[in-house]
C-alpha cells in the first residue's frame, strides 16, 4: 500500500470514529433529558454532524475523477548547433534542455534539446 493509500486509510478510520464517538456522546445526553428547546438542538446538531462526517467520509472513498488527471502532450524542440536545423519530437524520459540526442542530418553537427513545453489545447488558448 502505498504513502496515498495509508493517508486515504487514515482519513476514513479517523471519520468513523468521530462519527460513533459524537453519535454516541450527543444520543447518550439527549435521551437522558426531560424534552426541551435545547434536546431539539441537540439533535439537530447530530443529525448535522453525522450528516456532514457521512458526507466527508465519501468524499475519501470515492476516485477522483478523470478529468483532472488528463495526460498533457509534452514536447521537445531539437537544434543543431552548427546550422539552422530545428526538429520538434515529444518528450522522452530523461529529456532535459542543452542534452546532446544526436547529429544532425544536414551538416552533421550536435543536435540539442533546445526547449521543453507543453502542447497547449484550442479550449485552453481561448480561456487565456
Amino acid at each position: 500500500m502505498g504513502e496515498k493509500g495509508k493517508t486515504r486509510g487514515a482519513q476514513i478510520l479517523l471519520a468513523i470514529i468521530v462519527l460513533i464517538m459524537l453519535t454516541v456522546f450527543f444520543w447518550e445526553d439527549i435521551f437522558h433529558k426531560v424534552p426541551s428547546m435545547e434536546n431539539i438542538f441537540l439533535i439537530a446538531l447530530s443529525i448535522g454532524t453525522i450528516l456532514l462526517s457521512l458526507y466527508y467520509l465519501l468524499q475519501v472513498i470515492k476516485k477522483p475523477s478523470d478529468i483532472f488527471l488528463e495526460s498533457q502532450k509534452v514536447s521537445c524542440v531539437i537544434r543543431c548547433v552548427s546550422c539552422d536545423y530545428v526538429s520538434t519530437r515529444e518528450f522522452e524520459k530523461g529529456d532535459f534542455v542543452l542534452k546532446e540526442v544526436g547529429t544532425c542530418p544536414r551538416c552533421g553537427g550536435n543536435l540539442i534539446i533546445y526547449s521543453i513545453f507543453r502542447d497547449v489545447k484550442e479550449k485552453e488558448r481561448r480561456s487565456e
